[in-house]
């Protein structure tokens, strides 16, 4: 069966379990540990380089939705396409700045 037990695994305790066993499972934790450890830092480190949501504020998707579509209008109608849209307020929260677009 060799070092490891019918399952794959080596025994870590009973009477199959060895101290090179426990040592080698010992040293895979601390490992997995320490990848864990540096996952966690990259994962903040990405985050707070992106700058990170600090601050969310209301704003009103419809709203933002109309400007879209007024800025679009025109196009559209050169197009013989026609936008009327049935818009009411959609309030919703996001990162502040969100709810202003630079529309052209």
């Amino acid at each position: 069966m060799g070092p490891f037990g019918p399952d794959g695994w080596q025994p870590v305790c009973g009477p199959d379990a060895t101290a090179a066993g426990l040592r080698s499972t010992c040293e895979e934790a601390l490992a997995l540990g320490d990848q864990e450890e540096r996952l966690i830092a990259a994962l903040l480190t990405l985050a707070s380089g992106e700058g990170g949501v600090e601050e969310w504020e209301p704003f009103d998707l419809a709203e933002i939705t109309g400007r879209v579509v007024a800025a679009r209008r025109e196009d559209a109608g050169q197009r013989g396409i026609e936008v009327s849209p049935a818009l009411s307020a959609a309030p919703a929260t996001g990162p502040c700045g969100f709810g202003v677009l630079n529309l052209p």
